[in-house]
């Protein structure tokens, strides 16, 4: 698991106080309800938990979730996630891969990145 979290500002908490990390990626184990990642399947997590049934979530847009929370405390070896059908995007790479630091980056934007390059892709025209 790789956390990341930007530097605090003059407004926080002191450090040794504030839960740090809210993008995260690594290889998971999975419950009994999750289908779409194997366990030690690679998976990136933005800063939004999602329930993945709501309208907004249907639509793809998780970060709106109607049951949204949102993640802190993940700049851990180790964290315990809810709800990741809605929440992770399993991937197809190992933790010693060369993209390991990209993807720690895209996981900042991931959520709203995602959804915006994905509302922007025209649509085959309806007959």
């Amino acid at each position: 698991m790789i956390g990341w979290s930007r530097s605090p500002t003059a407004n926080t908490a002191p450090e040794s106080t504030r839960e740090t990390g809210r993008e995260y990626c690594g290889t998971v184990q999975v419950g009994g309800d999750v289908r779409h990642i194997k366990v030690d399947q690679f998976a990136v997590g933005a800063f939004v938990i999602a329930d993945n049934t709501c309208p907004y979530c249907q639509y793809g847009f998780q970060p709106s979730c109607k049951q949204r929370e949102f993640v802190t405390g993940v700049q851990a070896r180790l964290a315990r996630g809810r709800l990741a059908e809605g929440t992770l995007v399993a991937l197809d790479v190992t933790s010693d891969d060369d993209l390991m630091p990209r993807l720690l980056a895209a996981s900042d934007v991931l959520g709203t990145g995602w959804y915006a390059v994905d509302a922007i892709v025209p649509s085959p025209p309806s007959a």
